[in-house]
């Protein structure tokens, strides 16, 4: 039975954190694995650069819609786009200076790990 128990865990797991991760990955709107590179245009305009895999984008400034939180300048924004025009992954690069301080509001109490 614990062999069974394993193995459907084993095959059960990756289906979950893949759509708990689908539900947790957005910005401003724009949803990993939903949105087309067309949304990403309309929300943010025209990219710094533009490549087939990716969308780059330098210098954005962003109210986070937080009553804690100033804006916070972002000295990159990188979109990872698939092959079918869908973004894959959303890196935020916050401008050099900001303070883990000016975040913690905004991104919560976070927990340290080791890798």
């Amino acid at each position: 039975m614990k062999i069974i128990s394993s193995f459907l865990l084993f095959l059960l797991l990756p289906w979950s954190v893949e759509a708990a991760a689908e539900r947790a990955y957005h910005w401003r709107g724009l949803r990993v694995r939903q949105s087309a590179v067309q949304d990403v245009k309309q929300a943010l305009g025209e990219p710094t650069q533009e490549y087939r895999e990716q969308l780059l984008y330098e210098k954005l400034s962003f109210d986070p819609q937080h009553p804690d939180v100033k804006d916070v300048r972002l000295d990159t924004v990188v979109f990872n786009i698939s092959a079918g025009g869908v973004v894959e992954s959303i890196f935020l690069s916050p401008e050099w200076g900001t303070t883990d301080e000016q975040l913690r509001p905004l991104l919560g109490a976070g927990q340290k790990m080791s890798y």
